[in-house]
């Protein structure tokens, strides 16, 4: 039985900083090593989980991250 979630919902926050008045917050998002498409979903889960790439089909327990920053809307 796999459990089947998009990968935006296992990003990691790791901290809030401000930049020019907006605010910013790096996260960490994993990608395919194959082909670079973050298009990727975990299959089953356990301690390092089990992940497919929706785009070229790789398959694996590792696949790397990297730090994005994504603009934090506020109110």
């Amino acid at each position: 039985m796999g459990v089947r979630n998009d990968v935006r919902a296992h990003t990691e926050k790791i901290t809030s900083n401000s930049k020019n008045n907006n605010k910013y917050q790096k996260m960490r998002i994993k990608f395919c090593p194959k082909c670079k498409s973050t298009e990727i979903e975990m299959s089953s889960g356990g301690l390092t989980g089990f992940w497919n790439c929706k785009k070229c089909g790789y398959n694996g327990t590792l696949f790397p991250e990297k730090e994005i920053n994504e603009k934090k809307i506020t109110k």
